[in-house]
């Protein structure tokens, strides 16, 4: 028989909390989110500066309205490409993740330059 809890148990043991640990967990979820947009924003970032070079045009020097153009114009290949890359992100982290427990790291507790660092040395491997 499995201990672990589904989904909803733990919902519905979260609702029986008192308020200030409610508070505590919202913390930590908002950091998980707010981490997860600052990735987004980066793989997005990243593919309008390429789209950018491919226009021959650098995206730091555009104004509102030619990056606004820019965005409009591809945005659908924008919107492929960090999904694409966010789901590579997801199929190749639990592998990663594994290599670095079996190599006595802890995922969890590493900073995201650690995690990098790692993965560029594992891949060489």
């Amino acid at each position: 028989m499995s201990s672990s809890l589904s989904e909803e148990q733990i919902v519905q043991m979260v609702k029986q909390l008192p308020l200030g640990r409610k508070r505590e967990i919202a913390a930590l979820i908002e950091q998980d989110l707010a981490e997860e947009r600052r990735r987004r924003q980066a793989l997005f970032r990243a593919a309008l500066s390429r789209i950018s070079k491919q226009t021959g045009k650098d995206w730091s020097q555009l104004t509102p309205e030619q990056q606004a153009q820019i965005i409009l114009s591809h945005y659908r290949e924008l919107v492929d490409s960090t999904d694409a890359l966010q789901g590579i992100r997801w199929q190749v982290e639990p592998v990663v993740r594994e290599a670095a427990r079996q190599r006595g790291y802890d995922w969890d507790a590493m900073s995201e330059d650690e995690r990098i660092a790692f993965f560029s040395e594992w891949i060489d491997d």
